[in-house]
C-alpha cells in the first residue's frame, strides 16, 4: 500500500491512543473497520508499540485498576482482557498483584453498595412500627422474622 495510506493508519492510531489505552487487537478491528490493509495496520501498530506508544500490558494494567476500583472482579475482567487479545500470561501476573483480600473487600464493598437499600428498608420498618407503638424489641424480631421469611 502506498506510504499515504501508512500515514493515515498511522493518524488514526494516534488518535485512538490520545483517547485511552487500547490493546493491539483493539486497533487492529477498529483499522479493520475503516478498510485498511491488515499487513499495513500490522507494521504501523508494531511502529508504534517500538516506540512504547502501544502497549497491551500498559492497557491491561489500566484496565484491571480501573475495574478494580469499580469493584468488577476478577473473573469479568480476565474474561473482557481474554477478548480484547491480552495474553493470558500478563493479565495473570498483573492480577496476581492484587490479594484475596483485596478481591474480597471489593466484593464486600460492591454488597454495600448495591444493597445498601436494605438498611434504608429496615429504617422505614422501625419507623412505620413506632409509629404504630410498638415497643423496639418487637420491632427488632418483627423485622428479623420478616426477613426470615423473605429470603
Amino acid at each position: 500500500m502506498s506510504s499515504y495510506n501508512t500515514e493515515d493508519i498511522k493518524k488514526a492510531i494516534n488518535r485512538y491512543l490520545k483517547i485511552r489505552e487500547h490493546s493491539r487487537k483493539e486497533l487492529q478491528h477498529k483499522l479493520l473497520i475503516k478498510n485498511f490493509n491488515e499487513e499495513d495496520i500490522n507494521s504501523c501498530i508494531d511502529f508504534f508499540k517500538d516506540q512504547n506508544l502501544q502497549s497491551d500490558e500498559r492497557y491491561a494494567e489500566n484496565f484491571i485498576r480501573v475495574k478494580y476500583e469499580a469493584k468488577k472482579g476478577p473473573l469479568l475482567i480476565k474474561s473482557h482482557l481474554s477478548h480484547t487479545g491480552v495474553d493470558k500470561v500478563i493479565v495473570e501476573t498483573l492480577l496476581s498483584n492484587y490479594t484475596e483480600k483485596q478481591w474480597i473487600d471489593s466484593a464486600v464493598s460492591a454488597l454495600q453498595k448495591k444493597y445498601s437499600i436494605v438498611n434504608d428498608i429496615a429504617d422505614k420498618m422501625r419507623n412505620f412500627l413506632t409509629s404504630r407503638g410498638f415497643y423496639k424489641t418487637t420491632i427488632d424480631n418483627a423485622i428479623k422474622i420478616f426477613y426470615n421469611h423473605e429470603h
